[in-house]
């Protein structure tokens, strides 16, 4: 959100409460006065490539029109890398550009996600770290330093590729975008875009 996207459609499994990164997504929302919209709620059960290319096409189905998708969406969280190769596949079918268009992030930092035919930005997480923390934790508890309960929290690290497009105003980028049909969309600098004009402008 920081990059100034404000429509975040959320895919993944199991889209409760219970689930930790629904949880992260809707205090992410909060924590930024972003209204919660239901209908950005992507719910994809079998949480891999080929469902989410179906469940992207069905949500843009949905609106009525690609354009009026894009209207209402500026970028898609993936609770999965599988799930975001899906969504550009989608995207790149319906000719949408990434991320000039919209916006797509995945979860885990799959050795594939730099490869892919469009890099992909993503969040990881360290089962080791994770795992030492949760053990030390444990230990603790058994002592009884804990007695009401504890809820442990790990925070990622992103790694930014060329999915991710900032949307922040002209006046703090200098830069303006179009939408997809040449039309004055919004006002921003595309990362994606920037790095492939300074690598071309390097060759």
């Amino acid at each position: 959100m920081n990059r100034g996207h404000r429509k975040i459609a959320l895919m993944g499994p199991d889209l409760s409460w219970e689930n930790p990164r629904y949880a992260g997504y809707r205090k992410a929302l909060k924590n930024a006065g972003v209204p919660f919209q239901e209908n950005l709620i992507l719910e994809n059960p079998l949480s891999d490539s080929s469902s989410a290319y179906q469940t992207c096409t069905e949500f843009i189905h949905s609106f009525g029109t690609l354009q009026e998708m894009l209207l209402h969406t500026d970028a898609i969280l993936c609770t999965t890398d599988l799930q975001a190769y899906g969504v550009l596949d989608c995207l790149k079918k319906n000719h949408v550009r990434v991320p000039e268009d919209i916006s797509v992030m995945g979860v885990d930092n799959l050795p594939e996600s730099a490869r892919h035919f469009h890099s992909l930005t993503s969040m990881e997480f360290s089962g080791q770290e994770i795992g030492e923390k949760a053990l030390l934790l444990l230990r603790e508890v058994l002592e009884g330093k804990y007695p009401g309960g504890i809820t442990m929290s790990y925070h990622g690290k992103i790694f930014e590729r060329d999915s991710v497009c900032s949307r922040l105003p002209a006046s703090e980028t200098g830069v303006l975008q179009t939408d997809f049909q040449g039309k004055d969309f919004f006002s921003g600098r595309c990362a994606g875009i920037e790095s492939r004009v300074k690598k071309n402008s390097e060759n």
